[in-house]
């Protein structure tokens, strides 16, 4: 994730406040990915960034595993459109 930011011009050096929310903020876009999957668990540093994360992964993956079908295309479109 590091290279990522770091290939993208993004201040990355945790020492500096800048760096180190960059680092977090880029680790929370991984969690909110991680919740979509159904995964449960992650250890995190800012938990109230995390917890918004999972909250929105997580609204993703319970839209995705519904057994109605217009949720389920409604939830595919907007991650097409991301």
């Amino acid at each position: 994730m590091v290279n990522i930011l770091e290939e993208e011009g993004f201040e990355t050096n945790p020492e500096t406040k800048e760096g180190f929310y960059n680092r977090d903020l880029a680790s929370s876009h991984l969690t909110s990915i991680a919740a979509s999957q159904g995964v449960e668990i992650v250890r995190v540093h800012d938990v109230p960034l995390h917890k918004m994360a999972v909250a929105i992964g997580n609204s993703i993956h319970q839209a995705d595993q519904a057994q109605d079908l217009h949720l389920k295309t409604i939830s595919v479109k907007k991650r097409e459109e991301i």
